[in-house]
This record gives structure tokens, sequence and C-alpha cells, in this order.
């Protein structure tokens, strides 16, 4: 690859922008990397927030840990938690992947 000076890199670097903005536009690559970046960025991470006494009811956090670690629903609060806490690790390690697939099919441009 040629070394090229400041003024002589002006000319090449305005053909490869006008090649990248108007060649012809693939919709179907550009939806599933969308796709794919939106959940690969977790969109939902921008709805993390709680604002109090918004519930349309009154919430009794005390009668709901009281229901919640009575020794007869113990074991379905237990598995519940596991199932979050699973449920948790596998979308996280699914982000994960997905970004990696963003990133390679950008650098090799794939689909």
């Amino acid at each position: 690859m040629k070394v090229l000076s400041a003024s002589e890199a002006v000319w090449p670097a305005l053909m490869r922008t006008y090649a990248y903005l108007f060649r012809g536009f693939k919709w179907e690559t550009f939806l599933k990397l969308t796709a794919v970046a939106t959940l690969g960025e977790g969109f939902l991470v921008s709805f993390k927030f709680w604002i109090p006494n918004t519930f349309p009811f009154d919430v009794d956090t005390a009668a709901w840990k009281a229901f919640l670690l009575t020794p007869e629903f113990l074991p379905v609060t237990i598995l519940g938690a596991a199932a979050v806490f699973l449920t948790a690790i596998y979308v996280y390690l699914l982000v994960i992947r997905l970004r990696f697939a963003f990133i390679h099919s950008l650098i090799h441009q794939t689909n």
C-alpha cells in the first residue's frame, strides 16, 4: 500500500465517500445489521428507571416478603429466582455473541 501525503489522500477519500453514499443499497443487510445492533446494544437499558409512588394501587412489600418466604411457597420462590438468574445469564451471553456477530459482519462485509 502506497503511503499518501495529506494532499494526495483527499481525492481517494472523496471517491470512497461518494462510492459509499451513492452505490446500491441492500435493505435486507441493513435491517439484519440494525436488528443485531439493537439487540446487541440492549435497547431496554434506556428504560431502567423507577418513579416512586406511581403504582395505581398500594403495594405492601412487607406482605409480599411474608408471602414469598412462607415454607409452602419457598420452593416456588427459589425456582423463580433461579429461572430469572439463568435467563439473565443466557440473555447476557446472547448479547455478547450478537455483538461479535455484528462486528464480524461489518468487518467482512457479509450478511
